[in-house]
This record gives C-alpha cells, sequence and structure tokens, in this order.
C-alpha cells in the first residue's frame, strides 16, 4: 500500500457496504458517513418506583389537559363556519400559541408541552380528521397516561 493512499470511500457491492481505499487523487470531496438517521423515537420499558407514581399520574393528567386544550384549538381554527381562514395548525402553530403556558402546570416544562403538541399535529394530518377523541384522565373509560420525555429532561431529573 503506497503511503499516499490514506483516504477511502464507501462503496455498495450489492446491499453490503465496503470500504475501498483511494489515492489523493482520486478522492471525493466529501464522503457521506451517516447510517443512523438523526431523529428517531425510542420507547423505553423501565420499572417505576412506588414514589413516582403520584408524579406521573400528575403529569399524565397534564399532559393530558394540553392535548385536550391543542383539540379545541385545532377544530376553532379549522372550523370554516365560524372563521373565513379556516386552516389546519401545525404543532409549531400550537407551540406559537401555548407559548406561556409551562408556568400553569407543576409537572411538566415547556419542552413536553411542545412535543405534546406535535404529537397532536402529527396525529390530525396522520388520520386526517377534523377533531381527534378527548383524552380522559379520570373514570372507567379513561385514556391510558402517558409523558412524553425529552433527553434534557430526563438527564436533569
Amino acid at each position: 500500500m503506497d503511503i499516499q493512499c490514506l483516504s477511502y470511500a464507501r462503496e455498495y457491492v450489492g446491499s453490503q457496504p465496503r470500504l475501498a481505499w483511494l489515492c489523493a487523487e482520486e478522492a471525493p470531496e466529501r464522503v457521506d458517513s451517516s447510517v443512523v438517521p438523526e431523529l428517531f423515537t425510542r420507547t423505553l420499558r423501565l420499572k417505576v418506583r412506588p414514589e413516582a407514581y403520584g408524579w406521573l399520574n400528575r403529569a399524565a393528567i397534564e399532559v393530558n389537559q394540553v392535548f385536550n386544550w391543542a383539540n379545541a384549538t385545532g377544530m376553532d381554527a379549522a372550523d370554516r363556519h365560524r372563521r373565513a381562514d379556516a386552516r389546519w395548525l401545525t404543532g409549531f402553530d400550537l407551540d406559537k400559541l401555548s407559548a406561556g403556558a409551562s408556568t400553569y402546570f407543576e409537572c411538566i416544562g415547556a419542552d413536553t408541552i411542545q412535543r405534546v403538541n406535535h404529537e397532536y399535529a402529527q396525529k390530525r394530518k396522520q388520520f386526517r380528521k377534523y377533531k381527534l377523541r378527548w383524552r380522559v384522565s379520570f373514570g372507567a373509560r379513561r385514556s391510558l397516561g402517558w409523558v412524553p420525555v425529552v433527553r434534557r429532561e430526563s438527564l436533569r431529573r
């Protein structure tokens, strides 16, 4: 092997990647080495201590309140009979409208509220519905509680 040939490029033979050494004159300007996507969702199954049950239940109730608020606001904005400029709100539109709401909640912060807004907008677009079902926090037919955890928040606690 020549000392000048220190760069390599990734070639695909079939579906398997293979590293091919190139001389400095033949080397490409940029080698794409990204194999893992930048954004992905991971579901964790963890055992929760009994001391955290109360906090998780309160956080799930607050998440349901934010989801129901986003549902009501989205229905109001998309109602053609009440508004001349009816439109479907995106997650970013809901983020602008919910700015400052984290001061009214004990357990969830602004990052969790934003994640709920984006989740609502994604589900509404996915199912093409005017309104989604309300999330019920109490009673026999209550919704399964969920709290979106952002990486920064999980490192803090």
